[in-house]
């Protein structure tokens, strides 16, 4: 089994992708409406980019947005549904081992929690960071070793052929 974006095309349309997103803004509760330079919350935003790139099927139903107040339930749902999404495989989770930013790979998906609160994914790029949409930036660009992603870092989802 291949890593989905080991191939240059694949790695190629997501980085196309990413750039069609450049600028959009941080808007709540987008669910399955994100879009690019209208706006996406944190979970919508890299549901749509797989979704537009051909990994995701069309009709798939992104949830609706996880509440700042939400607590672990909600992070569940955001579990659940990776879990279930076809050549989308968990390959990082905290309980096991300490977040290592050189582990990932390009178009890996980071699923950041503080447990109780706040609930967020981070599309990863290339050198160490990542893409992600947050309130007050949008979409944009977050360097993987700050504290604040490497604390609340659980899991790391990839993509395979």
């Amino acid at each position: 089994m291949d890593a989905y974006f080991d191939k240059q095309e694949h790695k190629d349309a997501l980085k196309a992708e990413l750039k069609r997103w450049k600028g959009t803004r941080f808007r709540y509760n987008m669910a399955g409406k994100a879009s690019p330079l209208i706006g996406a919350d944190c979970i919508s935003f890299p549901i749509a980019l797989y979704k537009n790139i051909g990994l995701i099927p069309a009709d798939y139903q992104t949830p609706p947005y996880i509440s700042v107040r939400s607590g672990k339930h909600e992070l569940y749902k955001i579990y659940s549904g990776m879990d279930s999404m076809q050549g989308l495989y968990k390959i990082w989770e905290s309980e096991k081992t300490g977040f290592v930013k050189e582990n990932f790979m390009f178009g890996d998906l980071l699923v950041c929690s503080s447990g109780l609160a706040v609930h967020h994914c981070i599309v990863i790029t290339e050198n160490g960071y990542g893409i992600h949409c947050w309130p007050d930036q949008g979409v944009a660009k977050i360097y993987l070793g700050l504290v604040k992603v490497t604390k609340f870092a659980r899991r790391v989802y990839r993509w395979y052929e």
